[in-house]
């Protein structure tokens, strides 16, 4: 099927603006944006750091227990994982819920385990739409639903609702600092454009790009953590 001179033009619009055109007039490869990844030792220490923060926020909220140590040992591993690598491994996913349930059903029966099991489907369905846009990756959404196993529902919604807020902020300032927070808009509309669907080589952007080099979402649930416990402490 021929497209029309305005199909074709939109197209090489598109192409032009995410990759570059070779000289044969195709397009190559997309332009790559050097993602952050830290080294074995930053991402040591960023977990530490994420530890540190969680527990103090803790202790200064009176919000201890088995539970919130539990969320702290997990959202510490998260970070580390998600600086190092940017990415959150299912081992690590995998863990932590049955590490979640099986707490669940020491402190309140097989019926409160499934209750958490349930609970833990709330950010797979409120955060299904961004992350078909590629605005949050798979193991960001299965964190929250870790968490949310743990803490329930209207916690999670909570941390999802801080995290972005403060995940968005920092990449905003991020890329305007750059001058390229022009990616931001062209992956919501690429996205969009694709009707939802993932676009080809020749559309997509590169995973790890700037949109979201400047804040790992890990690190900006955990502090999403230690500001929903501050909250629930200072203004209640």
């Amino acid at each position: 099927m021929t497209a029309t001179p305005f199909e074709a033009a939109a197209a090489a619009a598109t192409a032009d603006s995410v990759g570059e055109r070779a000289g044969d007039g195709t397009t190559a490869s997309p332009k790559r944006v050097e993602a952050l990844h830290a080294g074995p030792v930053g991402a040591a220490i960023a977990a530490v750091v994420t530890a540190a923060a969680l527990v103090a926020a803790g202790a200064a909220a009176g919000s201890l227990s088995t539970a919130y140590g539990i969320a702290v040992v997990f959202l510490s591993l998260v970070v580390q994982q998600d600086t190092r690598y940017r990415k959150i491994p299912n081992w690590l996913i995998g863990a932590g819920l049955v590490s979640v349930l099986l707490y669940q059903a020491w402190s309140g029966g097989p019926g409160a385990a499934g209750m958490a099991l349930l609970h833990s489907l709330t950010p797979f369905a409120v955060l299904i739409l961004p992350f078909a846009l590629g605005v949050i990756g798979a193991g960001d959404v299965k964190a929250f639903m870790v968490l949310s196993a743990l803490f329930g529902s209207a916690t999670a919604l909570a941390l999802i609702v801080y995290s972005l807020v403060i995940s968005g902020a920092v990449a905003f300032v991020w890329l305007w600092s750059k001058g390229e927070l022009w990616l931001l808009f062209e992956r919501a509309w690429i996205r969009l454009r694709a009707g939802l669907r993932k676009p080809d080589e020749s559309q997509a952007l590169p995973e790890g790009d700037a949109v979201g080099s400047a804040l790992p979402l890990g690190a900006a649930i955990a502090c999403s953590l230690a500001v929903r416990v501050l909250v629930e402490r200072f203004m209640s």
